[in-house]
């Protein structure tokens, strides 16, 4: 059996500098694991299942080809995110900026007196 979490936050942030911030979910990673391979004397411990951990059995990483890739097995998959073409968002993007350039050109025939050059 393997056993994953989903660590989110390490206790640092994302910048170059890594600066501590409080969001930190290895406390809890270590708690989990150390709760699931304590000696029990009523022999294997079942390992915690919660919204950021989760087991895999051999049976199911045999059947995925050895992939041990974490979210093929987890029981809370993340909602999947439907992205628009790029060609579609930069159309849109060149039409805003088109939308803006028109705008200014309109603010300036009304700040620029007649006749000023332009």
């Amino acid at each position: 059996m393997v056993w994953f979490f989903d660590v989110q936050a390490d206790g640092f942030s994302l910048t170059q500098t890594r600066r501590p911030v409080p969001e930190n979910d290895l406390p809890e990673a270590l708690r989990l694991w150390r709760e699931w391979v304590k000696p029990r004397k009523d022999g294997w411990q079942e390992a915690a299942t919660t919204e950021k951990s989760w087991t895999a059995t051999l049976d199911q990483i045999r059947e995925a080809g050895y992939n041990l890739t974490a979210v093929h097995y987890n029981p809370n998959p993340k909602e999947q995110l439907e992205h628009e073409p790029p060609a579609v968002l930069l159309r849109r993007l060149k039409a805003q900026h088109e939308a803006i350039l028109d705008s200014i050109g309109d603010l300036l025939e009304l700040v620029e007196p007649e006749g000023e050059v332009k």
